[in-house]
């Protein structure tokens, strides 16, 4: 009786213990439904469909895809597509243009004039005189902005160093890009190298796992074992599908930093 007190007291422990981490699974399914919900809410309003239209991660193809090989030197010749790279460059484009319709203004207008004119009868004299007069006249005319002489020098120069502001602008938008890209690509490495690691960590898991369960049947391990070795195991397999999604978010990241998301 006393042996079948402890054995039932072990068997009730081993069940609580079990119930406890299921309820720990299932909140934290439900908090990725809950974020999955969340998501799909805001790229729906985004595309314009209707918000309660559902749009779900493809859990099938997702792992499945291969991410390109790409040296570092390969992202960074395409760093004046990166976005912020190219908003300086338009702003830069901007500016030059302003210069250029500033020194339109101090230029001389000339203007080229040609028309003819042709009367009839001469009705104001009595009696009328029934004459008919044609005029063929050309002319250059030329013409001066007086007020644009004096001021666009000084609204030249403000272009000018608004000019320089942007090219200065540029110069440090280039450098944070190029910065956020190599952060980027050294994140990408580390994922594969934790990715690699990981899937060591799951073989191990497996194979601790088929030893534990061999030794449970024979009589060698306790239930609780089991549930460690099926824990540990579902561990490193969720840490593995993780680390496969760094690397998809890492790599996208340099397509998003290069402009070509």
């Amino acid at each position: 009786m006393k042996v079948s007190y402890h054995q039932g007291t072990a068997l009730k422990s081993d069940i609580t213990r079990y119930e406890l981490q299921l309820q720990s699974l299932e909140l934290s399914l439900t908090s990725v439904k809950d974020k999955i919900d969340v998501l799909s809410h805001k790229l729906a309003t985004a595309v314009g469909l209707e918000p309660d239209v559902l749009i779900l991660p493809d859990t099938t193809e997702l792992l499945k895809f291969n991410v390109e090989n790409r040296t570092e030197e390969d992202w960074l010749l395409e760093i004046h597509h990166t976005p912020s790279v190219r908003l300086a460059d338009i702003r830069i484009e901007q500016e030059k243009n302003k210069q250029d319709l500033i020194r339109a203004e101090r230029r001389p207008k000339i203007s080229l004039v040609a028309a003819n004119d042709f009367t009839g009868p001469i009705l104001i004299e009595v009696p009328p005189l029934n004459n008919n007069f044609t005029y063929w006249y050309a002319g250059v005319g030329i013409s001066y902005n007086i007020d644009a002489l004096f001021k666009s020098k000084r609204k030249l120069k403000q272009a000018q160093l608004a000019t320089r502001k942007m090219e200065e602008a540029r110069r440090v938008a280039e450098e944070e890009a190029e910065n956020d890209i190599h952060a980027a690509y050294v994140n990408l490495n580390e994922a594969y190298i934790r990715l690699r690691t990981q899937k060591k960590s799951v073989q191990l898991a497996h194979e601790n796992f088929n030893i534990v369960c061999q030794r449970y049947v024979n009589g060698l391990a306790l239930i609780t074992d089991m549930l460690d070795a099926s824990n540990t195991q579902l561990d490193m397999e969720l840490q593995l599908a993780n680390y496969q999604i760094g690397i998809l978010y890492q790599y996208y990241l340099l397509k998003k930093l290069t402009g070509n998301l």
